[in-house]
């Protein structure tokens, strides 16, 4: 495995979630400010939780980058779009797993209020955060390893079918995904 790819993929990775979820916050469509979320679970305050909340986040995108990679490693495709699939799956299966903690074990145990109130939204926002983040590691580390040849991309009518229901079951399986969640929302709330 290239360590140094797959921990610059890792790092692109963390840098592309922090901003998708950044961007849900600031859109107010949900409270996903998982960096602050993290560092006031370590100073107590909201005061300074950025820069520790974004020092850990970065270190995991090192680490889960240096996971992810190592897992393309052992599959070993020469294709692009599988890696990129692999990376996808991944982060579906990583942000469904981070919002069960989240929803289920840590929503009422963070010492900050404001963060006490993690719902739907936020479940969905931290999916597609770690879909983002799995895609992104996946293509920049295969286009950072794979040889010249296996990274020209070239479409057919077949490819851009195959595509376009990879990316209509991936939607499907989210939206099943979000409805289950928010049914277990529902049924813990009453």
């Amino acid at each position: 495995m290239d360590i140094v790819s797959a921990l610059s993929s890792g790092l692109l990775g963390a840098a592309a979630m922090f901003l998708f979820m950044e961007l849900v916050t600031l859109s107010k469509l949900a409270n996903a400010d998982m960096v602050r979320a993290v560092g006031s679970l370590f100073t107590r305050r909201y005061e300074n939780s950025l820069k520790v909340g974004l020092t850990l986040h970065l270190i995991a995108g090192l680490g889960f980058g240096l996971a992810y990679c190592g897992m393309l490693n052992l599959i070993g495709s020469n294709e692009i779009a599988v890696n990129v699939g692999i990376g996808v799956f991944s982060g579906f299966v990583h942000g469904f797993l981070v919002s069960y903690v989240i929803l289920i074990e840590g929503q009422n145990r963070h010492p900050l209020t404001e963060f006490r109130s993690a719902g739907f939204e936020v479940a969905v926002a931290h999916v597609v955060g770690h879909v983002f983040y799995g895609a992104i590691v996946a293509y920049s580390y295969a286009t950072q390893v794979l040889p010249a040849s296996t990274t020209e991309v070239t479409f057919t009518g077949w490819d851009i079918y195959q595509t376009y229901m990879a990316v209509l079951g991936t939607l499907t399986v989210l939206g099943l995904v979000a409805l289950s969640i928010k049914n277990s929302l529902d049924n813990l709330q009453k």
